[in-house]
């Protein structure tokens, strides 16, 4: 599992546990806000928690991936070293 990975996972998994709500396995394509029911707030709260991890968010960017696998590769990419 990439660091990017465990971090992200370990957000949303946090934001679910304060309301209640038992993660289990989260599956990579499973939508944040159909699925889990992320509300702005939660929304939020993980755009804040990456930001504070990573130094950027997917957010403030104008991109708004919907799922575990969107945000994961979103850092993956923003990672990665930059050829040329």
């Amino acid at each position: 599992m990439s660091d990017e990975r465990t971090v992200i996972v370990a957000a949303i998994t946090d934001i679910l546990a304060r309301r209640g709500d038992n993660a289990g396995e989260l599956a990579s394509e499973v939508k944040l806000g159909a699925e889990l029911g992320f509300n702005s707030l939660e929304f939020a709260e993980l755009s804040a928690q990456l930001e504070d991890s990573f130094g950027h968010d997917p957010y403030s960017t104008g991109l708004f991936p919907d799922t575990v696998n969107g945000i994961i590769e979103y850092y993956e990419q923003a990672s990665a070293p930059r050829v040329g």
